[in-house]
C-alpha cells in the first residue's frame, strides 16, 4: 500500500536512513519545500519512502561576444538578483547542470559548491 507520510512515520524512516549508510543528511520532512511525501507499507512495516523537495534548476544565457570580465560581472549581478528572488519565494538552494567547459573556477568564485562527489545529476520527466 502506498500512502501519504504521517508524522508517526519519521522515527521508522530515520532508522531506515541509518541502516542505508548513504552519505547525505536526513531530510527535514516537516519543511514545506518537501511537497510530496509517500511511504510504502506492507506486512513488515514501512518498506520505503519517496519524497520530493521543491528546487530550482538554474540556467544562464550569456552573449558570447563580450569580454570575459564583462561576462563575469553580468553573471554576478544576475546571480544576486535571481538568488534574492529565489530566497524570497522560499527556496533554500538552486542547482545547475554544467558541462565540462572549464567554468568550475568561476563557479567557485561565485560561491557555488559541487554536489556530492561521485554523484551524478539524473532527470526523470513526470509526463
Amino acid at each position: 500500500m502506498i500512502r501519504d507520510l504521517v508524522a508517526e512515520d519519521v522515527a521508522a524512516l530515520r532508522a531506515i536512513y541509518g541502516r542505508q549508510g548513504i552519505d547525505y543528511t536526513f531530510p527535514e520532512l516537516g519543511d514545506a519545500l518537501f511537497f510530496v511525501k509517500k511511504v510504502k507499507v506492507d506486512e513488515g512495516g514501512i518498506a520505503g519512502a519517496g519524497v520530493l523537495k521543491l528546487c530550482a534548476e538554474s540556467m544562464l544565457l550569456l552573449e558570447p561576444g563580450r569580454r570575459p570580465q564583462e561576462k563575469l560581472e553580468t553573471v554576478r549581478q544576475l546571480q544576486a538578483a535571481v538568488l534574492a528572488e529565489a530566497r524570497m519565494r522560499g527556496l533554500d538552494a538552486v542547482h545547475a547542470a554544467i558541462p565540462e567547459i572549464g567554468f568550475d573556477k568561476r563557479l567557485v568564485q561565485l560561491g557555488w559548491e559541487k554536489d556530492r562527489p561521485g554523484w551524478h545529476l539524473w532527470t526523470r520527466r513526470t509526463r
